[in-house]
């Protein structure tokens, strides 16, 4: 990604606190320089490759806050096979299956590596993104992008993100993933709005990006505060029925201690 389009989102609005940038899909760490200028309080990069994994931990030594992940998003945390696909450069879980009509170069060879495997659920936790802080997400995982978004969509660990930019294919590349139109949509539905798209240097994809929607979170908190008001209220006269019951009782009392 360009590093004007990365400074579009990167740098807090004023009066905002720089919290944490992930970066699922890290490669060599092309954009390594404009991340450590953001100034993250934490800093994740999530790579499935272990060519890439030596490149990134010989950049980053001696920076407690940057953290190097070997990982291929997965639907489960384990080992997982790593196909890489040549003459695309890119690496998946999945098996391909638009790959040659995208790809001129691509021959139909692959190459194989087992390599450890983590949801995108495991990897939100370990961040632990500050809350009320400027947190980033890029996500660039071939054929995984839909089972990621289902895991955005959870309020516990997509709300913590004011940007979140996605690397779309335009059509379907890997048995059973869904088209970039289709994540929109999922991401959309949920909590947030799509702010911005624009063209990758690879004409097979397209980048996105999305923030919250603030409608949307604003109507949820609203009916936080009424169910909450609406149970106080409850609360409220379950308690003047027990202080009337108890006066009731008294005055009984009362009255059959005077006829006595």
């Amino acid at each position: 990604m360009e590093a004007n389009e990365l400074k579009s989102f990167l740098a807090p609005p004023a009066g905002r606190n720089m919290g944490a940038i992930l970066h699922v899909g890290a490669g060599e760490g092309a954009n390594l320089q404009e991340y450590l200028a953001a100034r993250p309080g934490r800093l994740m990069l999530v790579e499935a490759q272990a060519a890439n994994i030596t490149a990134l931990e010989r950049q980053v030594r001696n920076r407690p806050n940057v953290q190097v992940i070997h990982a291929a998003i997965a639907d489960r945390d384990t080992t997982v096979t790593l196909n890489g696909y040549v003459g695309t450069g890119l690496a998946s879980v999945l098996p391909a299956t638009g790959l040659k009509a995208a790809y001129g170069k691509h021959n139909g060879q692959v190459t194989t590596a087992k390599v450890p495997g983590m949801t995108m659920a495991t990897i939100l936790k370990a961040l632990d993104a500050p809350r009320n802080s400027w947190n980033v997400a890029i996500i660039e995982a071939p054929g995984m992008e839909q089972t990621i978004a289902n895991v955005l969509r959870r309020p516990a660990l997509g709300r913590r993100f004011e940007s979140i930019v996605m690397k779309l294919s335009r059509k379907v590349l890997f048995e059973g993933a869904a088209p970039g139109r289709a994540t929109v949509e999922a991401m959309r539905g949920a909590d947030f709005e799509l702010l911005d798209c624009w063209p990758s240097d690879d004409p097979a994809w397209q980048w996105y990006r999305f923030g919250p929607n603030v409608m949307r979170l604003q109507y949820d908190e609203a009916q936080k505060a009424l169910a909450s008001a609406e149970e106080r209220l409850g609360k409220g006269r379950d308690e003047v029925l027990i202080a009337e019951g108890q006066i009731s009782i008294i005055r009984d009392l009362i009255v059959r201690g005077g006829a006595a």
